[in-house]
């Protein structure tokens, strides 16, 4: 299982890597970047990241010809849904906000006030 999904992450590293130079984007220029459940476990977080990051570097460097390693950064998916309605224009963040990232087995939950991070929960179900 977990070679089909290093295989599966490789494929949609590769297919995001097409349409970013297809939009004329330098492959140079983007900033790789996963999520996790906070309720992972350090030793399941460490795996996972290992799972993708040789997803990545196996779709970018598919011949392993260029000597250099991409370092894709990882943040929490309550973290990382914040960040995304912080940074967009279209969607008001201002004073106190909460994101909940409702998945599988776990839900997610980040407070911010004033755009700062303020607190989190994680309910494991």
């Amino acid at each position: 299982d977990i070679l089909r999904v290093e295989v599966f992450m490789s494929q949609i590293a590769l297919q995001a890597l097409a349409e970013s130079y297809g939009r004329g984007v330098d492959p140079n220029n983007i900033q790789w970047s996963y999520s996790y459940p906070e309720a992972f476990k350090p030793s399941k977080l460490r795996n996972y990241k290992k799972l993708f990051k040789r997803s990545l570097n196996k779709a970018v460097n598919p011949l392993e010809k260029i000597n250099e390693n991409i370092e894709p950064t990882f943040r929490s998916e309550s973290l990382s849904s914040a960040l995304y309605f912080a940074s967009n224009n279209s969607a008001p963040f201002t004073e106190s906000v909460v994101t909940i990232d409702i998945g599988g087995h776990t839900s997610d939950i980040s407070i911010w006030q004033d755009r700062k991070f303020f607190f989190s929960l994680i309910k494991v179900r």
